[in-house]
């Protein structure tokens, strides 16, 4: 509930208020012996940590929520936040490692069926080639993810691949 709050706050551009109901978040992970609850948590916690520009705890924040979903055998979280980081490590300049990180959630997420979450990890995929300069691959992912996206008529997703194809 703290984490939906945040993002909620988030949204509504409230970040130090949102850092607040992490926080809280966080504190009372404690007390809770639930992985799967734990997992939600950091990663929820890692994307703000990201926006606020704590790149060490996000990073942590991350690679705890990835584990935690492995132990519990969710592929679906697995996947997702895989991408997630994915996307972090291309934010934070590690383009070689975001491709590793995008394509092995690629993978999940497409044998899982999460069409959007394959979209838009392609999509990254393609950034990830742009940003080591090899504008080839770059275009056939980010035409893929437009391919992909249209498919599931996401608006808001393939207005942004749209976006990163034409770059």
């Amino acid at each position: 509930l703290y984490c939906d709050i945040a993002h909620l706050k988030t949204q509504q551009g409230q970040i130090k208020r949102a850092l607040d109901d992490y926080a809280q978040a966080l504190m009372l992970l404690s007390s809770i012996d639930d992985d799967e609850t734990r997992g939600i948590v950091l990663s929820n916690a890692a994307t703000a940590y990201v926006d606020q520009g704590d790149i060490e705890t996000a990073e942590a924040f991350f690679i705890d929520s990835i584990k935690l979903a492995q132990k519990t055998n969710d592929r679906a979280a697995e996947a997702t936040r895989r991408g997630n980081y994915g996307w972090f490590l291309l934010s934070t300049g590690r383009a070689e490692r975001a491709v590793a990180s995008l394509t092995y959630a690629l993978r999940q997420s497409d044998n899982l069926g999460m069409n959007l979450q394959s979209a838009v990890q392609t999509d990254n995929i393609g950034l990830a080639y742009g940003e080591l300069e090899r504008p080839e691959e770059a275009l056939t992912f980010h035409q893929q993810a437009l391919e992909k996206v249209r498919q599931i008529d996401d608006l808001h997703w393939q207005t942004v691949i749209m976006v990163n194809l034409a770059r």
